[in-house]
């Protein structure tokens, strides 16, 4: 690979940004940082291999609950794990918030 090719691929690279206002995500390439990026901001870089974009899918499982997060806040399974217990259907939009 010529270095003159090597820029253009690397900006070409795909990110996710995540607007922690309406917590949405979006799909962008690195040539987005310099209209995203604000002084003071945090960029966190993931430099671990990556599997594939495209997975076959062999079923889809369904859940009972989702408990969002990587991973869940403790008192986020504490809370769904106690509504459960009450035989309640818990209500994960309540306590999970961006960022928690």
């Amino acid at each position: 690979m010529s270095p003159a090719r090597r820029p253009r691929e690397r900006d070409a690279i795909r990110l996710m940004a995540i607007d922690p206002l309406s917590e949405r995500f979006a799909d962008m390439t690195v040539s987005d940082l310099p209209r995203l990026l604000r002084p003071g901001d945090l960029l966190v870089v993931n430099d671990a291999a990556t599997l594939p974009a495209s997975l076959p899918v062999h079923r889809v499982v369904e859940v009972d609950v989702f408990l969002p997060g990587c991973p869940p806040s403790a008192d986020l399974i504490y809370h769904t794990l106690d509504e459960l217990l009450e035989g309640r259907v818990p209500d994960t939009a309540r306590i999970a918030r961006f960022g928690a």
